[in-house]
């Protein structure tokens, strides 16, 4: 049943592209941050991918894709990506990480999130005004995991 590949592209002046295929657990949208589906037995923990959850601690990428449960959905792991979706103002060169404020979603990490949180990106642009909004299509650079 694994569809798990990878594939790596080289866009003319965009960086290295990481992007693997998975099943969806669940509805997913595009930009949301995803992570393994631990509800799966055996292998499929690492073939199906939900949603992450509040504070979740392992991250696997942005959606680039929609899909519906049981669903093939293609995620972005490492590079430059322009559909992901931030939780909060932040500025350009921010770290970022699993939010603790809504559902699959990343949000500039700060020393209250403590060790449990994994840097996962940083934003390659400024967005300020309601703290309490997320915004879609947003510019990051996913930094390259080893979960690949």
């Amino acid at each position: 049943m694994s569809v798990s590949y990878q594939t790596r592209e080289n866009i003319a002046g965009s960086g290295d592209h990481i992007h693997r295929t998975y099943y969806a657990s669940e509805a997913i949208g595009i930009g949301d941050a995803v992570i393994y589906d631990f509800t799966k037995t055996q292998e499929q923990k690492c073939e199906f991918v939900v949603k992450t959850p509040l504070a979740g601690k392992v991250f696997v990428g942005i959606a680039i894709t929609s899909a519906s449960a049981n669903e093939i959905v293609q995620v972005q792991q490492a590079g430059y990506c322009n559909v992901a979706k931030i939780y909060g103002n932040f500025t350009a060169g921010d770290t970022l990480c699993v939010s603790d404020n809504a559902v699959g979603v990343l949000e500039v990490i700060t020393s209250n999130h403590g060790r449990d949180h994994s840097r996962t990106a940083f934003a390659m642009e400024t967005i300020t005004g309601d703290g309490n909004t997320t915004h879609s299509g947003v510019e990051i650079y996913l930094f390259p995991s080893t979960i690949y």
